[in-house]
């Protein structure tokens, strides 16, 4: 099942690839069915975003449960994140081009997040609290220090970011994931912005969304047909380019790649993928997004996998946004102790 992972990690490039022309498309006037009132509200959020510099607040939720049966075991799993939190980037804004780190030292944000889990009947639960204020990256955990505040500054928290960057980066080889950089290959370059025009892999609708913030929305739904997307001859370099790096630079045909996108399509026919948006009737304004993806896997498809066991799996996300273009303010604690990357590094930062 290595193989699959591997094409779920292809298809998760692949669309965040894809994305910005995605995005262009849907706003402009071929909508993927999207009614013309609605595509014309999508076009103006897109436009009516300066507001959110000054600042927001967000409330979002994760959700990801999984059951399947393997080797005659059963295995399932329910994952809940929630949170709530601010958002003021003015200052940061002003001062990003001429200095990014200071730029970066005059954010505003807070967030409190709380998780739940269950696997295989083994619960766990716990909280994460994170603020970023005065220059400095302000958390506390229950799994962390003891559940007290400790914080590490913008300019140090940069410094360990690019070391474990670079570390992953030199670590990648030839198996890693360097070889799915699409910019360095102009053929799947040319296929992934190739993928909005793909006959029946998008298609769009709108109906009436919650009300957020005391403003009516609409929700304007972009579903995604991954079965069509693999077997659609266009996105064939992209399948080409996982095996080449699969295989270590080694040829891969034509043959090849047809079993790829045979078991991919088995694979996928029974999965969903959409993005919506929310956007006010009346302010023009995104108040939401999210995603919604499941899949299912029977018996003989997993055996056409390789796999032991059926299986089905499902993963959400949903974001609201509220008080956007209101100025926000975020309290450092004052019992913070300075953090010791090194604690998490090995002894690397000593």
């Amino acid at each position: 099942m290595k193989a699959f992972f591997r094409l779920g990690v292809m298809l998760l490039v692949a669309l965040m690839v894809a994305t910005p022309a995605i995005s262009t498309r849907a706003q402009g006037a071929n909508c993927y069915g999207v009614p013309d009132a609605d595509c014309q509200l999508l076009t103006a959020a897109g436009a009516n975003s300066a507001g959110f510099q000054q600042g927001f607040n967000m409330d979002y939720k994760l959700a990801f449960k999984f059951s399947g049966n393997s080797a005659g075991k059963t295995s399932t799993g329910d994952i809940s994140v929630d949170g709530t939190g601010v958002l003021g980037a003015a200052a940061a804004a002003a001062g990003a081009s001429a200095d990014p780190t200071a730029a970066m030292s005059a954010l505003l944000f807070s967030n409190v997040i709380n998780y739940n889990a269950t696997t295989d009947g083994n619960a766990q639960k716990g909280s994460v609290e994170i603020r970023v204020a005065n220059g400095n990256i302000y958390f506390k955990s229950d799994m962390l220090g003891g559940g007290k505040w400790q914080f590490i500054s913008s300019a140090d928290a940069a410094t360990y970011l690019k070391a474990i960057q670079g570390s992953m980066t030199s670590g990648a080889g030839a198996g890693g994931t360097a070889g799915m950089n699409p910019m360095s290959n102009p053929e799947m370059l040319t296929a992934l912005m190739s993928i909005p025009n793909i006959p029946g892999v998008i298609t769009g609708a709108a109906a009436d969304g919650p009300t957020v913030d005391g403003q009516a929305t609409r929700q304007i739904t972009y579903n995604i047909d991954l079965a069509t997307l693999v077997a659609a001859k266009e996105f064939r370099p992209v399948l080409k380019a996982g095996l080449t790096q699969q295989a270590k630079g080694a040829e891969v045909t034509d043959a090849q790649v047809d079993e790829i996108v045979t078991k991919a399509s088995a694979a996928l026919k029974n999965s969903k993928l959409a993005f919506y948006v929310l956007v006010g009737s009346a302010d023009k304004t995104t108040h939401g997004f999210g995603v919604n993806f499941s899949l299912s896997l029977d018996e003989t498809t997993a055996k056409l996998l390789g796999s032991s066991g059926a299986g089905d799996l499902s993963a959400s996300f949903d974001i609201t946004l509220s008080k956007i273009g209101q100025a926000v303010t975020v309290e450092a604690p004052a019992d913070a102790v300075k953090f010791d990357p090194s604690m998490m590094m090995g002894g690397a930062g000593k």
